[in-house]
């Protein structure tokens, strides 16, 4: 916004480059394990995939998730391949970051990634074990450096957690963008506390043309 002003155009092409990222890293990805045919194929079907056309024409913070989760798996890849602990390390770093994104959600590939490695890692299982704790350090650093942050900030200085129900960055994790997608429990974007400035992400004051106040927070999700 501040080096192209405010407009569509500027607020949507950062979502089609990482729309074309993602593309972009699937493709890298299959292609060191199988071939550039595959690769390509795999990165077609991403594309072409409807819910991926509207993910990245909107601006939203799932694209980001997307890439991120696809730069973590292709990290990963790396690591299976040479059994360095720096491919882990990058790993962890994506999902923590892929996590600011769109918080719990960004964990859905942990468990597969993890267990792969695991398994299949060419080093011994003493090793694994170590790199795999490299990767889980690196998550909590990446990610969890803007928790800590909104957490121990006065809430009567910052603005107000957009999303969660009690101004709480940790209540939005695991309630409505965390275990409140899984069970269908999603209470409303909205909290009570801080009616006066909260606004739900894109929403307008009811009984307003007024856009939504910039001391109102938009929160991952």
């Amino acid at each position: 916004m501040r080096l192209f002003g405010l407009s569509s155009w500027a607020i949507l092409v950062p979502e089609v480059l990482m729309g074309v990222g993602t593309v972009a890293v699937v493709y890298a990805a299959v292609r060191r394990r199988f071939s550039p045919a595959a690769g390509l194929i795999a990165g077609a079907v991403l594309a072409l995939t409807p819910v991926a056309a509207l993910m990245f024409r909107f601006n939203n913070p799932d694209a980001m998730l997307a890439l991120l989760m696809a730069v973590a798996c292709y990290f990963v890849i790396r690591g299976l391949e040479d059994g360095r602990t720096r491919w882990l390390v990058w790993a962890g770093a994506a999902i923590g970051f892929a996590f600011l994104a769109k918080t719990l959600q960004a964990f859905l590939i942990l468990p597969p990634l993890a267990l792969v490695y695991a398994v299949c890692a060419p080093v011994p299982v003493k090793k694994r074990i170590g790199q795999l704790a490299a990767g889980l350090a690196a998550i909590v650093v990446s990610g969890g450096w803007w928790v800590a942050i909104v957490e121990l900030w006065p809430a009567s200085s910052r603005p107000y957690v957009g999303g969660s129900q009690n101004n709480s960055f940790l209540e939005l994790t695991f309630g409505y963008n965390g275990l409140g997608r899984l069970n269908g429990d999603e209470t409303g974007s909205v909290g009570g506390g801080g009616a006066a400035t909260a606004v739900a992400p894109g929403a307008r004051p009811a009984g307003t043309g007024c856009s939504a106040p910039p001391s109102a927070a938009r929160s991952p999700g």
